[in-house]
């Protein structure tokens, strides 16, 4: 199973207000996945792709929701070590810049998916999901997939959500 963890930051959080307003006011506006040893992998403006303890972000969090994915183990392995494998990259500030300008999926999508080169938290995981099988979403364009997207395709192929740890 994966467990994917989805946070709602407060109001003070001005990268969590723009994504928010990207979804149409959807709640969530973080998402990570949950390691076997509690931390959490994620995209963060501060930090990019990295590995945070839990309680990293317990000053600005409101809300938090875990949602586990049943999986079969290969499937588990392999969406785990995909998001190790992008350790270190940067996060995709343009992106966020796009949610801004209300742009869904741009025209650059194609270049960025080439280069792989930085994440959002929400891209980050839709799109390791979508590569390894965890889901097969008919989404080819990745780079502005929202926490909504994340959570709502969770659930679509199964997801149930878990007591927080």
């Amino acid at each position: 199973m994966i467990t994917l963890r989805f946070v709602a930051a407060d109001e003070a959080d001005w990268a969590s207000r723009i994504i928010r307003s990207a979804q149409l006011g959807f709640a969530f506006s973080h998402v990570e996945a949950r390691l076997d040893d509690g931390s959490l992998l994620g995209a963060r403006f501060d930090g990019g792709v990295a590995v945070r303890q839990p309680g990293y972000d317990a000053k600005t969090m409101a809300r938090e929701e875990y949602v586990g994915v049943a999986t079969p183990q290969l499937v588990e392995l392999s969406f785990y070590a995909a998001l190790r494998g992008e350790l270190g990259k940067p996060y995709d500030v343009a992106a966020i810049g796009a949610m801004l300008d209300g742009v869904i999926a741009g025209d650059d999508d194609k270049e960025w998916a080439a280069t792989g080169a930085a994440w959002i938290c929400s891209s980050l995981q839709f799109g390791i999901a979508n590569a390894t099988n965890v889901w097969r979403a008919p989404i080819n364009r990745v780079r502005l997939v929202t926490p909504e997207i994340c959570y709502f395709t969770a659930f679509a192929v199964g997801g149930r959500t878990l007591a927080a740890p």
